[in-house]
């Protein structure tokens, strides 16, 4: 059965569909995407390279994907170490893309989705 996002109530059509449990992450992922590509006029998805590799754009690009962790306050000791660790695993995993990108020459778009599902994952546990 179909649910009806309006009311979840069940809609005569063959199939089976659900609401998406992560609606309010995409949506946030498509505006962080847009609004860089928008403002640098480079794609998060397409020019991931070109933009870790580039010093002034990946602080940008940093400060748009995490910024929202780095100015919380978790009121605890140990969830107000989150901001340092995310941005060390932030750091990592950009030197491993950069260096993974000079091993194959052209990277795929997904690996532009990395960095925001590591940020995503990391919250989450």
């Amino acid at each position: 059965m179909y649910i009806d996002n309006n009311n979840d109530a069940p809609a005569k059509v063959i199939g089976s569909f659900a609401k998406s449990k992560n609606e309010d992450w995409k949506n946030g992922i498509n505006s962080l995407m847009e609004g860089f590509k928008t403002q640098y006029g480079l794609d998060p998805l397409n020019n991931i390279r070109d933009i870790l590799e580039n010093d002034v754009l990946c602080e940008q690009y940093k400060e748009a994907l995490l910024g929202d962790v780095f100015e919380a306050d978790f009121n605890d000791e140990y969830l107000n170490l989150m901001p340092e660790k995310l941005d060390q695993l932030f750091e990592n995993t950009k030197d491993e893309i950069i260096t993974e990108n000079y091993g194959v020459g052209q990277m795929s778009p997904i690996v532009g989705y990395t960095l925001p599902i590591l940020k995503k994952n990391y919250i989450k546990s």
